[in-house]
């Protein structure tokens, strides 16, 4: 899951600001009108009730053109269109040829990458000329309340969903899932897409090559940890005279704010409202706590010993990733070790061989002895793994809709809970059975098929970005693991280790709202202006002493910038979702 993985949290940051909820209306699951733009806030007909199905000539049933299950899934070959951003082209996605043969169904694939999806689907929507299915990172939180309460252009889902979808319907049945995909008026308008992924992401991770080499023991306060990082400078951990970055962190990633946990309190710098913890049964913005300026007074003196790396808020990836990969860091933030550092064989006692790396997750610190340390939360935990180690998931809910353009909602519904059974998703993440991976010795299980024993035309065609449009949604349960083929190398499951070392520290995971329509717009642009833009310039410039928030003018001076830029707004936004929830 580790490319699913990635690519959803890479994703997070493009939705993370548009998620809230508004006031409850009575549910409904009926249909929208014909025309989807002049509907009104009441029922003007009674829709036709569903017809019974019939009993076709191989004994299934049918309704209309459409089965009730098993293959194909239609009597009469069909076809319909889904628009997507993907950068590849539509003959290359393998799974969709294969599906169309097993299920009589194709599929007319229309990929455009970004922003230029976004701007073609924008002239759609207001020709009002928009294909059956609209998938992929285009339509926000926001945007999906628009297309289906307002507009009724994305149908509800749930009355398809039960009927046509068991596969999808299992997935909403897992906890928090139907109620994140349900919106304030009842109804669920978009395919739930969940993500296996660890409870923990973006943290320290420490050399522990580096503290042996200088007989250091790993720290469990935040004193002993800057002596760590003073160690590294000084001790030569490398034994080859070469200076060294103490502490660096993922450019795209810095995550620094959460690091005030080890004080106690959750600045929830990836939550969906970045520097807003619950406490209580209210959101409080937590970038002008008390906790979060003794973090940054800390953190600004590692700057002032040359203990961070210099280039932390000027660098790209490129340099943080061959600075890591030169052997150069004793700590670094990052998703794994993985993405900075390479690994290496290495035999156990056993005479097993695993592939490791240097670095081990950093453990949650302590700042002082009063302080009960906390972290962040990325997920919530839905099972273990085969290496015993706790996984979440996270929920996207605006993958995909079927607009009120589908000629056949039916026949959509059970193609894409085609793509539900796990033979398939899985099909869709690690190739084709007999090309990338085959079944496995039991029921639900697949073996992947040794890459060196393939071609690399094979490799490259039967890629992870080409086999499959990788924003739609599937369903690959979290935990799930493809059987390494015999006598391959294990990895170390080095974001499981950091999930369950840090799961007694997690704090709850923030709730998904809704925002009301009238709030989405003014909540964007305080968020933009406070959150991406303010906090992440104020948090640079304490850090490289350009300010000193020892200075209680400045500090005070920062909470009045707050107030002006809007921050009590913003906050009490998020919080009238909560108490509409």
């Amino acid at each position: 899951m580790k490319n699913l993985s990635k690519m959803a949290i890479l994703i997070l940051v493009c939705i993370m600001l548009l998620v809230a909820c508004a006031p409850t209306a009575t549910p409904t699951t009926t249909p929208p009108a014909a025309n989807g733009n002049d509907a009104t806030t009441e029922d003007t007909a009674t829709p036709d009730p569903t017809p019974e199905p019939e009993v076709a000539e191989d004994g299934r049933e049918i309704r209309g053109n459409v089965y009730l299950e098993g293959l194909p899934i239609v009597r009469e070959r069909e076809s319909f269109t889904i628009f997507a951003d993907d950068a590849g082209t539509p003959e290359e996605k393998v799974m969709f040829q294969i599906w169309s043969e097993e299920t009589g169904v194709d599929v007319n694939l229309e990929l455009l990458p970004h922003p230029a999806v976004v701007e073609r689907f924008n002239i759609m929507m207001n020709a009002g000329d928009y294909p059956d299915v609209v998938g992929g990172w285009l339509i926000n939180a926001g945007r999906l309340m628009e297309l289906g309460m307002r507009d009724q252009i994305a149908l509800p889902l749930n009355d398809l969903i039960a009927e046509y979808g068991p596969n999808m319907q299992a997935v909403l049945d897992l906890p928090n899932v139907r109620e994140t995909m349900t919106l304030p008026d009842g109804n669920i308008y978009s395919i739930p897409y969940l993500v296996g992924e660890p409870l923990v992401t973006f943290l320290p991770w420490i050399n522990q090559v580096w503290l042996d080499n200088l007989g250091l023991d790993m720290p469990t306060t935040v004193d002993e940890f800057t002596d760590v990082l003073r160690a590294f400078r000084d001790g030569d951990p490398r034994g080859d005279g070469v200076s060294v970055i103490p502490f660096s962190a993922d450019p795209q990633n810095l995550t620094i704010a959460n690091m005030t946990g080890w004080w106690g309190l959750n600045v929830a710098n990836q939550s969906p409202y970045p520097f807003h913890d619950i406490q209580g049964n209210e959101y409080v913005f937590t970038g002008a706590a008390p906790e979060f300026r003794e973090m940054l007074t800390w953190f600004s003196g590692l700057w002032q010993e040359g203990l961070l790396d210099p280039e932390m808020f000027t660098q790209d990836r490129t340099l943080w990733d061959a600075n890591g990969r030169s052997n150069l860091f004793g700590v670094s933030t990052a998703y794994g070790p993985g993405d900075f550092i390479d690994g290496y064989e290495y035999t156990l006692d056993t005479g097993e061989v695993i592939r490791r790396n240097d670095f081990v997750p950093l453990p949650v610190l302590r700042a002082s002895e009063d302080v009960t340390p906390v972290w962040r939360r990325a997920t919530e935990r839905v099972g273990i793994n085969a290496d015993g180690h706790p996984v979440g998931a996270t929920i996207f809910r605006s993958q995909m809709i079927i607009t009120d353009n589908a000629a056949n909602p039916p026949m959509i519904t059970r193609f894409i809970d085609h793509i539900f059974e796990l033979e398939n998703s899985v099909q869709s993440t690690w190739g084709p059975i007999g090309t990338r991976i085959e079944r496995g010795p039991e029921p639900g299980t697949f073996v992947g098929i040794p890459e060196e024993t393939l071609s690399d035309d094979v490799l490259d065609r039967y890629s992870w970005s080409r086999i499959y449009v990788q924003a739609l949604p599937r369903f690959v349960p979290p935990g799930f693991e493809l059987i390494a083929p015999e006598g391959a190398m294990r990895t170390i499951d080095d974001v499981g280790v950091a999930s369950a070392l840090y799961e007694p520290y997690l704090t709850p995971i923030a709730p998904l709202l809704w925002l009301s329509a009238d709030d989405i717009s003014e909540f964007s642009q305080l968020h933009a202006e406070i959150n991406v833009t303010y906090m992440v310039e104020f948090m640079a410039n304490v850090t490289v002493g350009n300010l000193d928030i020892t200075d209680d003018a400045v500090w005070e001076r920062h909470i009045a910038d707050l107030e002006a830029l809007g921050q009590p707004r913003m906050t009490e936004i998020i919080n009238t979702a909560l108490r509409n929830r």
